[in-house]
């Protein structure tokens, strides 16, 4: 059955950076004591430092559905 190994092997790659990417959230999660507020902050900081050009975007409108 070569095709169950090759999709388990698939999944276990598909995992392994996502798995990473918690393991970092969690660190930074950390070095701020869980404090979301101080995060934010900490990225706009970050962002200012950098000179990094940032956008904001006009709300979205809610569209109605048209019967059909």
């Amino acid at each position: 059955m070569t095709t169950n190994n090759t999709k388990k092997n698939s999944q276990s790659d598909d995992t392994e950076p996502l798995a990473e990417l918690y393991r970092i959230r969690e660190e930074r999660a950390k070095e701020f004591n869980y404090d979301l507020k101080a995060m934010f902050e900490d990225l706009k900081d970050f962002e200012k430092k950098m000179k990094i050009k940032t956008i904001t975007l006009p709300p979205k409108r809610n569209l109605k559905k048209t019967g059909s």
